[in-house]
Parts: C-alpha cells; structure tokens; sequence
C-alpha cells in the first residue's frame, strides 16, 4: 500500500476519527449478532486497532498538542472532560480484549462484551463529535502556519515510530476486511429505502 498524501495536523485526527467511526460501525454490528454467533474475530480486530492506533497514538496526540492549548480557555473545561474520557476509554478497551483473547466467547460472555460495546460507543460518538467540531477548530485558530507545520511533522515522525510506514492504510485495510465479512462494506445498502406504496 503506499501512504496517503500529507494532511495538517486537525485533518489528520479528523481523518483518524473517520476510521475510529468505522471501528465503531464495526461494534454496532456485532451488537446485533446472536450470542451463540458473536463475530469475536471481528470485535478483536476492531479492538486491536482502537488500542493500538486510538489509544497508543491518536489520544496521545491530542493530549500532547490539543488539550495543553485549551488551558486558560473557555474549553478547558472540555479538554479535561475528553482526557478523563481517553483513560476510560483504554480501561473499557483492555476489558474487552481481556475477555476476547481466550478466543471462544460462549452466550453470556458474548453479552457483557456487548454491554461494554454499547457502553464505549455511547461515549465516544459524542466524544468525538466534540472535538471535531469544537475542539480542533479552536486548536487551528490558535495556531500559527510555522507551529503547526511542526506539529505535523512531529505526529508524522511519532507515527513512523511507533507503527512503520503506511499504519493508517493498514488499520484502515484490516476494518475493511472486518466490514467485509460482517456484511456492512457495501455503501449502497445504506441508502433509504423509498416509502412503500399506499395501498387503494
């Protein structure tokens, strides 16, 4: 795969929350399997790139270039919010690797993995929400071009060195498969179905 071409630093965590979304949808599916059928490879999949990706690295740039700026702000008070988020947002995360890593999860497991899923999912959507429409906006107002042409070549450098080249292609490639075998990757089959005809 080769890399996608260089963004600025608030597209860049956008562009990551796209792929933490598909993570997500990724979740929601599995809510919706029988007990006796859960997608664990799936899930762990998902999970995986949440810990590794999310966790390890995305978060950890927020909480290096973000949250520090909105000290003495009316967000602060935000940015403490969503940091207090990111620490149980990794303890819901290692939960659920912890009870998917024996690798046979029977009925009742399945369901409190489920609970920790809808749990998580019901933070993060507006988590993340937040931060793209009034966290990082401030951010970038605040930043002057030479700053944050440093801070993007900081996060790229932190990127390589945690994960090698192309770590978001690859993230990205292992929930398309995910969605693939799920049955949620075709675009189309979203679209609204036209209302059904009155009858006469």
């Amino acid at each position: 795969m080769t890399s996608a071409a260089p963004v600025g630093p608030p597209e860049e965590l956008m562009r990551e929350h796209g792929l933490l979304n598909r993570c997500l949808l990724v979740y929601k599916a599995a809510l919706t399997h029988p007990r006796r059928t859960f997608p664990v490879t799936d899930v762990m999949t998902s999970a995986t790139v949440v810990r590794t990706f999310f966790h390890d690295y995305h978060e950890e740039m927020e909480e290096k270039y973000v949250f520090p700026r909105m000290k003495n702000t009316p967000l602060a008070s935000m940015a403490q919010t969503l940091w207090d988020q990111h620490r149980e947002g990794k303890k819901w995360t290692d939960r659920i690797l912890s009870m998917l890593a024996p690798g046979k999860v029977g009925p009742v497991t399945a369901s409190v993995i489920a609970e920790q899923l809808d749990q998580f999912i019901a933070m993060y959507e507006p988590h993340e929400a937040r931060e793209d429409t009034v966290l990082f906006p401030a951010w970038r107002a605040g930043l002057n071009e030479r700053t944050f042409y440093r801070i993007a070549a900081e996060m790229q450098d932190a990127e390589a060195e945690l994960f090698g080249s192309d770590a978001f292609a690859e993230a990205l490639a292992s929930i398309e498969q995910a969605e693939k075998r799920l049955g949620i990757y075709d675009l189309a089959q979203y679209a609204p179905k036209p209302p059904a005809a009155e009858a006469d």
